[in-house]
């Protein structure tokens, strides 16, 4: 699907659920996958708010509530010009070289976030977790390996509903599933399933202190987080494409 983990924001009153919005977007969602500005607008029409939720996961961890403490800008880190010197071989030269191969910049998303949700943010703690959930989604992108082509985007929606669940990713996996790469084995359905495996095994990645990983080698990093390498969850490598074609 399109670039995006975003989450409702919590401290807001609850968006109502809008369900013929919301399907008419989730099949414009299959149609454009790339279109993030309709992913958001799906996510709006779904309604509800788990953003209080991913605040208590959030202060139920030490790391978490020192993070909530600082709240330092991970949007200032990744949009240092810095990390582009760094090796690729770390966290943060990786992600810069990601970035740059993509044309993508660290504040993409928060634009996007702002047309629906600017009016909804609540108190300084959750606007601070919604702009830190969007901006270490690319970051996430890096973690994992998976790509931010449409079956990337996929695998990575699977991860993250393991890891900030909301009404929402279940019923975009749900459409990627179907639409997806068909085999007689069901491989693309079971790939989904091990990513998300994988984001339930790994830590809480919100509550991770990820600005100060940046210059650490980036295999170190995915085994202190529990993430694992891509290979030792997808021995058949990681699958890159559009939905809609044969596996």
């Amino acid at each position: 699907m399109a670039t995006t983990i975003a989450s409702p924001t919590a401290g807001a009153a609850p968006l109502p659920f809008r369900p013929l919005r919301a399907l008419r977007l989730f099949f414009a969602v299959l149609r454009a996958p790339e279109r993030t500005d309709l992913v958001f607008a799906f996510f709006d029409a779904m309604g509800g708010d788990d953003g209080p939720r991913h605040l208590a996961a959030l202060r139920a961890s030490p790391s978490g509530r020192r993070l909530l403490a600082q709240r330092s800008s991970l949007l200032e880190r990744l949009a240092d010009a810095r990390l582009a010197a760094l090796p690729e071989s770390t966290l943060g030269g990786a992600y810069a070289c990601a970035m740059r191969g993509r044309g993508f910049e660290p504040d993409g998303l928060l634009a996007y976030r702002s047309q629906s949700e600017a009016a909804r943010l609540g108190d300084a703690a959750s606007r601070w977790l919604s702009d830190r959930i969007n901006v270490m989604h690319d970051l996430w992108h890096v973690l994992t390996g998976y790509g931010t082509d449409p079956l990337g985007e996929a695998a990575l929606i699977a991860f993250s509903q393991a890891q900030i669940p909301t009404r929402s990713f279940p019923v975009l996996l749900l459409g990627a599933a179907l639409k997806g790469p068909k085999s007689w084995d069901l491989a693309w359905p079971r790939y989904l399933w091990r990513a998300y495996r994988r984001g339930k095994r790994a830590r809480l990645l919100t509550a991770a202190p990820l600005e100060e990983m940046l210059d650490r080698p980036l295999a170190e990093v995915r085994r202190e987080l529990r993430i694992g390498a891509p290979a030792d969850w997808h021995a058949q490598g990681v699958w890159v494409g559009e939905l809609g074609v044969r596996a």
